[in-house]
């Protein structure tokens, strides 16, 4: 961040940088590009973009330019997608640097950024407003991320909070979606799951679904997606004998005291992208999907009753090549990192008792 708001102290972490690395931008090559791939892959943002084998190449071209700009992101930093010194600093330090304390109170630009992070980790509640106020709401939001990561719950922002949320973003920068036929994802911006149980919830999914002996667990996410200012919920349903590239996906709509099923969108991988394009009054969705080690995007979309199209659904619905789209990556979850929420069976004892 270019700068700060000094209502607060400041948290300096120090680092290993001796201010001799030069300004990176496209175009450039040398030892130093060379370094900057070996810290990108340290900090574990440049695997996902080549084998390893092919990375270290000392060509600063658009593979490095994105995974910097990743970086830059989960950091905290301006997003220019060149390596500057303060860039250099935070790749040698290998986390967020002169990251101001926030509390209940604390207001400015810093504030905002803290929302918008606790949005995407999904402790922030959708329908709450982005500002640069630091209430109530910011204060639970916050208490919610120390509490389900293992923070001392203060509601305070300070460098171990920050350095987690850090952790979170990355997670999510992880999951990126694979580039397939030139379809273009830069413009999309990826959301953790959310992880509270919902009572109502488990029994609206158990409704819909049949649950074997397998261990069943979920993934879910609030969005509005008819705009009618309420959300609707996206869950994401996997069993134990399911492989993680092919899961359930179903919708509900909050309804009286529970949820109300509104479609089974069918399999797919996460995360699942909600555009800006709608039909019949509801947003698009994209589904990812893999055969064979292929991949694939494919529409849904609303009919009036219910969602439409999805994996392997027909040319109509696949995803055009070189399309650009924009969005939300909803469950943009490393299922390794987060084993998602198991689903109590109907004889189970019940978790809330």
């Amino acid at each position: 961040m270019s700068s700060v708001p000094q209502k607060f102290p400041l948290i300096i972490v120090l680092s290993h940088y001796n201010g001799e690395q030069p300004i990176l931008q496209m175009g450039d090559t040398g030892a130093a590009v060379v370094e900057l791939q070996k810290l990108l892959v340290r900090r574990k943002f440049f695997t996902n973009y080549f084998p390893k084998a092919q990375a270290l190449i000392g060509q600063f071209d658009e593979t490095v330019k994105s995974a910097v700009e990743d970086f830059q992101a989960a950091m905290f930093l301006p997003i220019t997608g060149g390596v500057d010194s303060l860039t250099w600093q935070v790749l040698h330090a290998g986390a967020p640097i002169h990251m101001p304390v926030l509390r209940l109170g604390s207001g400015e630009d810093s504030v905002k950024l803290l929302q918008q992070i606790l949005l995407k980790t999904g402790d922030y509640l959708p329908t709450s407003s982005i500002d640069n106020t630091f209430g109530s709401i910011t204060e639970w939001a916050v208490r919610h991320f120390q509490r389900r990561v293992g923070l001392s719950v203060d509601g305070i922002v300070t460098v171990s909070t920050w350095y987690s949320l850090s952790k979170a973003l990355i997670l999510a920068t992880n999951q990126r979606l694979p580039r397939v036929r030139g379809i273009d994802f830069s413009s999309v911006w990826y959301v953790l799951s959310e992880n509270d149980r919902d009572r109502n919830l488990e029994n609206a999914i158990r409704k819909v679904i049949t649950i074997s002996d397998e261990r069943v667990r979920y993934y879910y996410n609030h969005i509005d997606l008819n705009q009618d200012r309420q959300s609707e919920v996206l869950v994401y349903v996997m069993g134990s004998n399911t492989e993680l590239n092919s899961s359930l996906i179903l919708l509900f709509q909050p309804h009286a005291q529970g949820y109300r099923f509104i479609s089974k969108i069918g399999l797919g991988t996460t995360p699942i992208i909600v555009t800006d394009q709608v039909t019949c009054g509801w947003k698009d969705l994209i589904i990812h999907s893999t055969y064979r080690g292929e991949s694939n995007y494919w529409y849904a979309r609303f009919n009036g009753k219910e969602y439409i199209g999805g994996s392997y659904s027909g040319h109509q619905y696949e995803v055009p090549s070189n399309a650009a789209i924009s969005g939300v990556a909803l469950i943009a979850d490393n299922f390794l990192a987060n084993p998602g929420i198991e689903l109590p069976k109907p004889h189970s004892k019940p978790w809330f008792s």
